[in-house]
């Protein structure tokens, strides 16, 4: 990951627990996948000179990998959680004056949801406006 696409000031914290362990699937589109996480997480808390704080998590819980992605930002209202993973969807937040490089074609989250379903895994949200959200990722573990 580089931070070509982001030149405000963010930090970001990675912490892995639970040592080592094996995933099946396709690398570069899961990789793909936890870029866009991370994208959106830079892009949503580093407003207005803002600082974001990223926090990336990945362990084992049982027979699954868990990746979560925190961010500091602007967070996402519950009337838009459950449309935020959808095609083209886009936060009632959009308007003419959000900054260009907080819009996009509301397709990362969906592509991301796609990703992980095709390799049965889930996606989940926990978020408020205002205070930051936190996506998480769980893929089952090779045996």
């Amino acid at each position: 990951y580089t931070q070509d696409n982001h030149p405000q000031k963010y930090k970001i914290d990675f912490k892995i627990s639970d040592g080592s362990f094996l995933l099946n699937g396709d690398a570069e589109k899961l990789y793909e996948a936890v870029t866009h996480l991370l994208d959106n997480a830079i892009k949503y808390s580093c407003i207005e000179n803002k600082c974001g704080i990223i926090k990336m998590e990945l362990g084992r819980k049982g027979d699954e990998a868990v990746l979560s992605v925190s961010d500091n930002g602007i967070g996402i209202s519950k009337s838009d959680q459950k449309y935020i993973a959808e095609k083209f969807f886009q936060a009632k937040r959009f308007d003419a004056t959000t900054p260009v490089e907080q819009q996009g074609s509301g397709l990362a989250l969906y592509i991301t949801r796609r990703t992980v379903e095709m390799h049965h895994g889930r996606i989940w949200l926990d978020s408020a406006s205002g205070k930051g959200t936190t996506f998480y990722i769980s893929l089952p573990l090779s045996k």
